[in-house]
């Protein structure tokens, strides 16, 4: 899944997916976006301070902008941040155990969907 691939696989992968992280993409998704980080600073403006950044702001953002360029489902989104979040902890030497069966599981179904069911959308 990208993140742990190594050449030539990484890539090949990395390639395929350029063009979708073009400008005219996400300029697309910039009313979105917007949404995204807006929502964010005003949780944080009524957190206990110190807020803390990376966790309520760092960290979420770059997972719900791509659940925006996947078409994943709102309802699934804590469950991706989630999992992402497991996938890149340098402090758990080897991840969360099932973590990456769990993501590539949940990445299979979602991509089924949207073939059954295309958007406007990376998959779709």
């Amino acid at each position: 899944m990208l993140i742990g691939d190594d050449p030539p696989e990484h890539t090949r992968l990395r390639k395929m997916l350029t063009g979708e992280f073009a400008v005219r993409r996400i300029e697309r998704l910039r009313p979105r976006i917007e949404a995204i980080v807006a929502e964010h600073l005003d949780a944080m403006a009524d957190m206990p301070k110190p807020v803390d950044l990376v966790g309520a702001f760092a960290l979420p953002i770059p997972s719900l902008v791509i659940c925006e360029l996947l078409g994943v489902l709102y309802a699934d989104r804590a469950d991706f941040q989630r999992r992402a979040s497991s996938r890149l902890d340098l402090s758990v030497r080897d991840g969360q155990p099932g973590v990456v069966e769990e993501s590539m599981a949940y990445m299979a179904e979602l991509v089924a969907r949207q073939r059954a069911e295309p958007g406007d959308d990376l998959l779709g």
